[in-house]
């Protein structure tokens, strides 16, 4: 009687293996190719705009990856403790996007993300996503953490520099994403980009967001989709037409407001560098150490704008800032400040040996004096 049930056992034990390795697929770069790859890399930044993007993306596809709906999922459940508006308001562009697009099993990490999240916006979107889900609940076999989505991040990026797709022509306008990169490979960096147009008559300013893609073949892609079902390219900058004077240019502004003393300023100018993924090493170092010399606050605004410049260097992915995110962490007077240094450092990596130090941009400009002809 026993040995007839050897098959039957041996099914289950198939089953669940094959269920283990599908768990663990939204987390490997492989599972990735084309769009679908982007939008993961997008997805798994720190970078509230792009995660947003991502979200808004999913919901008007025609088409989208089942694996990045997973992925998708992964990372609200990360988000379930967000409060700032910018992190809010991206989490709960995910949460519309399961519900557009969600699966049953996606239906119990929702669960656990209403049960942690703080924000009532937040909770309301998960509500609408958990209602739109299939009434039957499929237990997940889902898992990850910050630190896994970090890990595929960084694997993407290594799949995107170690690309070897030869060139096969020029982009072109109204080429869509996996045209773009079927033709020229994957970009080094993509990102949401905010824009405004100019002020028009009974209208005003409106607001609209493109997708950027540089690649190191030709420079800047850029995206739009208008009430399309596709993203396509509407423009491409090459690296030629990019002014070195008009780059200092704003990195001087930059670095000047990054040392203002008046906080309102300085908050104005973390947020921006956020909305504006102003990411370069050159400009983030001051941004370190404005909150490394910073040892006393003025009043509750200087609290709150420190803190931004915190949530700035953590949107940047870049693991140089995680020892001087750690320290300020450990020695603020600000019990606020030392939350948000906290929850940045612990956003990024401590592997990288390059860490930036209080002090630096003073030796940087010291070597370059020294090294310019007279």
């Amino acid at each position: 009687m026993s040995v007839s049930y050897l098959p039957f056992i041996f099914l289950i034990f198939i089953c669940t293996l094959s269920t283990s390795a599908q768990a663990n697929e939204p987390l490997k770069a492989e599972s990735y190719s084309g769009k679908s790859a982007l939008y993961a890399y997008m997805l798994t930044s720190n970078n509230s705009e792009t995660i947003r993007l991502v979200g808004k993306s999913i919901v008007k596809d025609n088409v989208i990856d089942p694996k990045l709906l997973d992925l998708a999922a992964l990372k609200i459940f990360t988000m379930s403790e967000v409060t700032s508006d910018l992190d809010v308001d991206a989490a709960s562009w995910l949460a519309n996007a399961l519900k557009a697009k969600g699966q049953a099993k996606h239906a119990s990490l929702l669960d656990l993300t209403y049960d942690k999240a703080k924000s009532r916006k937040f909770k309301s979107y998960i509500r609408k996503a958990q209602n739109k889900l299939p009434k039957l609940k499929v237990k997940t076999n889902l898992e990850g953490d910050k630190s896994s989505l970090k890990n595929l991040h960084e694997d993407l990026l290594k799949k995107f520099k170690n690309d070897k797709t030869p060139k096969k022509g020029d982009v072109e306008l109204n080429m869509s994403i996996d045209e773009v990169v079927s033709t020229i490979g994957y970009p080094f960096d993509v990102k949401a980009v905010n824009k405004t147009t100019k002020s028009m008559p009974f209208i005003g300013r409106i607001k609209y967001t493109h997708m950027e893609a540089y690649f190191d073949q030709i420079g800047q892609v850029v995206f739009d989709r208008e009430d399309k079902e596709h993203w396509y390219v509407i423009d491409v900058i090459k690296n030629s037409n990019i002014s070195d004077n008009m780059l200092d240019d704003q990195l001087g502004k930059f670095k000047q407001a990054l040392f203002s003393e008046d906080a309102l300023l300085l908050r104005k100018t973390a947020k921006s560098i956020i909305k504006q993924n102003l990411f370069s090493p050159e400009l983030l170092d001051y941004a370190a150490e404005r909150i490394l010399t910073t040892k006393t606050y003025s009043s509750d605004y200087m609290v709150d704008a420190i803190s931004w410049v915190c949530k700035a260097l953590a949107a940047s992915d870049n693991s140089r800032y995680y020892s001087a995110l750690k320290t300020v962490a450990e020695s603020s007077t600000s019990s606020k400040v030392r939350g948000y240094a906290e929850s940045s450092y612990e956003q990024l990596n401590a592997s990288d040996k390059n860490q930036y130090s209080q002090g630096m941009i003073y030796n940087e400009k010291s070597d370059s004096t020294a090294d310019s002809p007279n």
